[in-house]
């Protein structure tokens, strides 16, 4: 019998209502959604309807199985549950594998899909994503896999999570859109999943509905006066606005974003803040204060590859825009110490192809070019547009096929 059935045939036995177990953390409603099947209990919930109602926590589980399989079971669980509060997900997903496992063996699909829903959880946080992703997706179509949107948006968001991680932009959208829509616009969790959402498009490269996206999350912040998330919307719509070439606004956002961050003691945001500012100048063609903020950005992103190259990528653009070989020169052998599987890689091939054009060294911008082509999956639309306006700029003998 699942665990709803089971709490509902002993609470009517003892003549109780709903509300007479509730307590803090409790309520009666969330009783009514264990009893329906919406939602799955932890072994918190277990250990404090047996002691409510007197009886074993063991009761909970299936009575077809042997005692001692029962008693694994228990343990299982209960050991699954207490690793995940403390952090430690290779042991959680240990103990929600073979606990998984077990109730295939015996055929406890209510138990099976609380584990495999764990498992996956396990997996997204240990950086599974493919592994994850397989775990998980079945449960969409799974009927015993309770559907209350308490369950569903953890789950809707693990699975977005993983496609984020995994540079499925398109899908991980999806699913925050789809987490979003089970709560108010008054919820930070409705925040939370705005961003994702505007972050998802910025990385695709659909820059106007990023901008949206994180305008409305800006004014969102304000309304339920959550400083933390109004930084990351600011600086999500600083960067989408700078990636446009734009620069309007910009300095006004950037100073908010530093008092609010000062006030939070939110010291992450410093140096993504340097950054915005870095193409801030390169933009307004302020190309010393450029070059000296990013220096200072380099040295603190030197071990961080993702974050170097996309500095690098500005440093090259400035070379250009400045027509400094030296700089240019020590940009490109940085560049070329970078491992291929930065995700901006192509990108920076694309600045280098402007570099080498900018002392109409058509040659070497031709090779730059092609190996931007190469990578131009991995290129958001305006970058990919690029590639078709830098071919223009080439000589009739000069090409760059």
């Amino acid at each position: 019998m699942p665990f709803g059935e089971t709490l509902r045939s002993i609470r009517l036995e003892r003549r109780l209502k709903q509300s007479d177990l509730a307590t803090n953390g409790v309520s009666r409603q969330l009783i009514s959604l264990f009893e329906s099947g919406e939602r799955l209990p932890s072994y918190e919930n277990l250990e404090y309807f047996a002691r409510k109602l007197d009886v074993s926590v063991s009761v909970f589980f299936d009575n077809n199985i042997d005692e001692k399989v029962n008693k694994l079971l228990l343990i299982l669980f209960k050991q699954g549950n207490f690793a995940e509060k403390e952090g430690r997900w290779s042991e959680a997903l240990k103990c929600w594998d073979n606990l998984l496992e077990l109730c295939r063996s015996y055929n406890n699909t209510h138990k099976a899909s609380h584990a495999q829903w764990h498992k996956g959880l396990a997996q997204c946080e240990l950086g599974q994503w493919h592994d994850a992703l397989n775990t998980l997706l079945p449960l969409l179509v799974q009927r015993e896999f309770p559907n209350s949107d308490d369950t569903m948006y953890p789950f809707l968001q693990t699975l977005a999570r993983c496609y984020r991680e995994l540079g499925q932009n398109d899908h991980s959208i999806t699913f925050f859109s789809l987490a979003s829509s089970l709560v108010s616009p008054s919820d930070e969790r409705w925040l939370r999943m705005h961003i994702n959402i505007g972050s998802g498009y910025l990385l695709m490269g659909d820059l106007q509905h990023a901008e949206c996206y994180f305008e409305e999350s800006i004014e969102a912040a304000k309304q339920c006066g959550d400083g933390h998330l109004e930084v990351w919307a600011l600086l999500g719509w600083v960067t989408t606005h700078l990636n446009r070439g734009m620069i309007d606004h910009v300095e006004g956002r950037l100073q908010r974003i530093q008092k609010l961050s000062d006030n939070l003691g939110m010291s992450e945001i410093k140096t993504e803040l340097k950054h915005a500012r870095v193409v801030l100048h390169r933009l307004a063609k302020e190309w010393n204060q450029a070059l000296t903020l990013l220096d200072e950005c380099l040295a603190i992103k030197k071990n961080n590859v993702e974050a170097l190259g996309q500095l690098l990528y500005e440093k090259i653009l400035i070379a250009a825009g400045t027509k400094n070989r030296v700089v240019g020169d020590e940009a490109l052998t940085q560049i070329e110490a970078l491992p291929n599987t930065v995700s901006s890689h192509a990108r920076i091939w694309l600045a280098i192809a402007e570099y080498y054009l900018a002392f109409d060294n058509y040659h070497a911008a031709s090779g730059a070019l092609r190996r931007a082509r190469a990578g131009q999956s991995s290129l958001a639309y305006d970058e990919a547009s690029s590639v078709l306006a830098l071919v223009s700029k080439f000589s009739p003998t000069e090409g760059a096929s």
